[in-house]
């Protein structure tokens, strides 16, 4: 089957599946999933192998996940990061840290490696801002009081699964706990810096003036091209010191976004970018994960799943509540500000996605992550609903 006939396949499965879910108001995300689990099909499945279908899926996978870090990079407020309450940053730190831990301490009990039990912490302990602030926006809470506090953690939050994203890509190369991973990261920091303080002395007589051309020729398709090479150049930089292209692309989300002081056109950019990378790239990402999920291997190993799901879920809830010393919330507030930061998003599943092709977890264990990620982003909606329900003014109080 031509390599064209594959990818529209593929892609009008995911928009088809994407509608569905968008119609009852569930993530699309969910739906791109789902594209790619109905691709396990037998009939389907054999016809994408004989084809050479899954070398293309997994080319353009590894693009979304490319182009998934660079929107987070893209949508970070830097403003809001420095205006960033010490309650947001706790909730951050504590609804990351205690996750992480208790998912290393529970697959070491369980008999696992340091390197299995170090990717299942980082992956139950990542958050996503985009997937609240779509469920907050529907109930008009986006700007309330606990609302603004989920968001801030959230942004707060996206640093703590680069870090997680970086060491697992050392990892992948040093094994966890030996004297090379250990000398890598300690050597990260100093990595980044140095590859920042590169990029910018690259570009600082260069991407003025190409900004300026691009922007003052008032052409989106210039404008788009620009930010779109740059931001893979960036990519492809990091890669090559070393730090692997999330990196850079990440970092080249914050450049574009930080260089654009127009917030109509920034807000534009974004938009555009991101439809674009949704509709076209990203969808692949979440297919190849579909097509590797394994609903049988969950059913062979039900204990195992329902383990995570509750360690995950109680990370969150307690990592929340821990805050209650340093703040003036009621316990209810931070209990609902845990089922928010339960709301797991796309870079939980670049974690699980990156150790599965890497050979470092096995499918029962892949499966899990992804069907807890599934799960705890659709509990939310129906958790903020009965709160809102039960007490109208748990947002604002």
């Amino acid at each position: 089957m031509e390599p064209l006939v594959i990818i529209t396949i593929c892609l009008a499965l995911a928009l088809l599946m994407a509608e569905i879910f968008n119609h009852f108001k569930v993530s699309i995300v969910i739906g791109f999933i789902l594209a790619g689990v109905i691709l396990r099909i037998p009939q389907l499945n054999s016809i994408l192998v004989d084809s050479g279908g899954m070398d293309y899926i997994g080319f353009l996978s590894n693009l979304g996940i490319i182009f998934l870090l660079f929107i987070t990079g893209l949508e970070i407020n830097i403003f809001e990061l420095r205006a960033s309450k010490k309650e947001e940053g706790l909730i951050a730190f504590f609804s990351a840290v205690l996750p992480f831990a208790l998912g290393f301490l529970t697959m070491k009990l369980l008999g696992f490696s340091n390197l299995m039990a170090f990717v299942v912490g980082a992956s139950i302990s990542v958050t996503s801002e985009g997937t609240k602030a779509v469920i907050l926006m529907e109930f008009n809470k986006l700007k309330s009081k606990l609302g603004t506090i989920m968001l801030g953690a959230g942004i707060l939050d996206d640093f703590f699964e680069i870090g997680f994203l970086s060491a697992l890509i050392i990892f992948t190369h040093t094994g966890i706990g030996s004297e090379t991973a250990i000398r890598e990261l300690q050597a990260l920091p100093i990595k980044i810096l140095l590859f920042i303080m590169i990029i910018v002395l690259l570009f600082k007589l260069v991407l003025p003036r190409l900004v300026k051309h691009a922007f003052a020729r008032h052409s989106q398709l210039t404008t788009l091209s620009f930010i779109i090479v740059f931001f893979l150049i960036m990519a492809s930089l990091s890669l090559y010191f070393g730090l692997g292209p999330i990196i850079g692309a990440f970092i080249a989300g914050v450049l574009v976004q930080m260089l654009i002081h127009n917030k109509r056109l920034k807000e534009r950019i974004v938009r555009e970018i991101k439809d674009f990378a949704y509709a076209v790239i990203i969808p692949f990402f979440f297919i190849q994960i579909g097509l590797n999920f394994n609903p049988e291997a969950i059913l062979k190993t039900p204990v195992f799943f329902l383990i995570l799901l509750i360690v995950a879920v109680i990370g969150k809830l307690f990592g929340s509540l821990m805050v209650k010393p340093f703040s003036k919330l009621r316990y209810l507030q931070l209990y609902l500000i845990g089922w928010g930061m339960n709301s797991r998003g796309a870079v939980g599943l670049v974690i699980a996605e990156m150790a599965r092709s890497s050979g470092i977890i096995s499918i029962p264990v892949y499966s899990t992550l992804v069907l807890v990620a599934t799960i705890t982003t659709l509990v939310f909606p129906f958790v903020l609903r009965y709160y809102l329900t039960r007490y109208p003014d748990i947002m604002d109080a």
